[in-house]
């Protein structure tokens, strides 16, 4: 996904100090196509934020989402078209609108851990972003090939380690020119924070 496309979908899943949760927004408004706004949700304690352009009557409790029972936050890009290619998956959650892939990503993480990738990709195109506040740990992965939506970037953002993900590697490239950008691939589908962090 490329930025002057002008497109809705565009996140961003941040851990670090430097930026807050008014910064992320704000980076992300200028690339909202009109009736599109920016939805972000944070957990600031542990210096995170999840943020994404959506589209402007989209409610409160999609995504980015976080299940305050479960303590997992989620952000994704995926293609609207293989959203119901995954009915199995969502008559076995007891889901009922195809619309909650952002739900149905949650409990499957919280069943399964990264297995999420795995048990997808044959259905489904996308990369996502997790934080479980269980472990507190950032994780980034994608289930097929980097697609038009399903891109997943990451680089170490500012001096203290902080990692910024996002489907949009423009983004990440405008916050550091010498971001050092690494893809995502299915043949490495997740990507552990801490183990990246060596924290």
């Amino acid at each position: 996904m490329a930025i002057n496309d002008k497109s809705g979908g565009a996140f961003i899943a941040y851990q670090g100090n430097d930026y807050n949760k008014e910064d992320i927004v704000r980076r992300l408004q200028r690339y909202c196509p009109s009736s599109y706004n920016v939805r972000a949700i944070s957990k600031e304690e542990h210096g995170v934020v999840f943020a994404k352009v959506v589209y402007y009557n989209y409610s409160d409790d999609r995504d980015p989402y976080y299940n305050s029972q479960t303590k997992i936050m989620t952000v994704s890009g995926y293609n609207q078209n293989e959203i119901s290619t995954v009915n199995s998956y969502y008559s076995r959650y007891g889901i009922d609108d195809s619309d909650k892939y952002h739900v149905l990503i949650n409990k499957i993480y919280k069943d399964y851990g990264t297995q999420v990738f795995k048990k997808l990709s044959e259905d489904m195109d996308f990369c996502s972003v997790i934080w479980d506040g269980n472990k507190r740990k950032l994780i980034g992965g994608v289930t097929r090939g980097n697609g038009e939506y399903t891109g997943l970037f990451y680089g170490h953002i500012d001096p203290d380690g902080g990692i910024m993900f996002s489907n949009c590697e423009e983004l990440l490239q405008e916050l550091n020119e010498k971001l050092t950008k690494t893809v995502a691939e299915p043949d490495a589908p997740e990507i552990d924070v801490d183990e990246e962090l060596d924290v």
